[in-house]
């Protein structure tokens, strides 16, 4: 049973990847918030809008990678250690970003949230 989860809640992390935009490897700035999630370059300062699609509590973990969908880039499958927004209790989180969605998924109580890519956004000067 999914509790009442935490609200006003953000994760900031930083990733080391190649970005989706510029394709070099730099700090990659993810923030995940209640409903919207973003994806920042410090190389190029572009800028991937994800939001929140669907929150769930499944019986079992299910699969991120879309076998049906022709990747572009890696999918970036990593841990962020916080306290699950469900459970409260302090877990590793898993964490899967790529180029369409934004996972993340606590394995202690299953809860998982997933955004879907939004829009696309690069600094003027860049343009």
């Amino acid at each position: 049973m999914m509790g009442e989860p935490v609200e006003g809640r953000r994760w900031d992390i930083e990733k080391e990847a190649a970005c989706f935009n510029c394709h070099k490897g730099a700090t990659q700035l993810i923030e995940i918030g209640d409903s919207a999630a973003t994806v920042t370059c410090t190389n190029c300062m572009a800028v991937r809008h994800y939001t929140i699609h669907r929150i769930d509590l499944p019986e079992k973990k299910g699969e991120f990678e879309d076998k049906s969908f022709r990747y572009a880039h890696d999918i970036w499958n990593f841990g962020y250690m916080d306290n699950c927004l469900n459970c409260g209790n302090c877990v590793e989180n898993e964490v899967n970003v790529d180029e369409r969605r934004i996972r993340t998924f606590c394995p202690g109580c299953y809860f998982t949230r997933l955004y879907e890519f939004n829009m696309f956004s690069e600094p003027r000067s860049r343009r």
